[in-house]
């Protein structure tokens, strides 16, 4: 029986972090997307509606906080 992974959502810059979080999760019960932004991620948020976000407050573009600010205007989706 297939059973639907679950779509985790990684906004950091920081490759290992995204490397770790697949090794991590990737194998178990979670399909991964990762992008580098604040804009890409609230874009990607938009489009893939993930059921949970690992948000880097510290990022290039944009604070993580405001982020958060322009998902939670629309969206109620788990945020670590």
């Amino acid at each position: 029986m297939n059973k639907k992974k679950n779509l985790l959502l990684i906004i950091d810059q920081d490759q290992q972090t995204q490397k770790m979080f697949n090794i991590l999760l990737a194998e178990d019960q979670f399909h991964i997307e990762h992008c580098t932004n604040g804009k890409q991620g609230i874009s990607l948020c938009v489009s893939l509606k993930p059921d949970i976000i690992i948000l880097d407050l510290d990022l290039p573009d944009m604070q993580g906080r405001d982020v958060i600010t322009a998902l939670r205007e629309w969206s109620q989706m788990p945020i670590i």
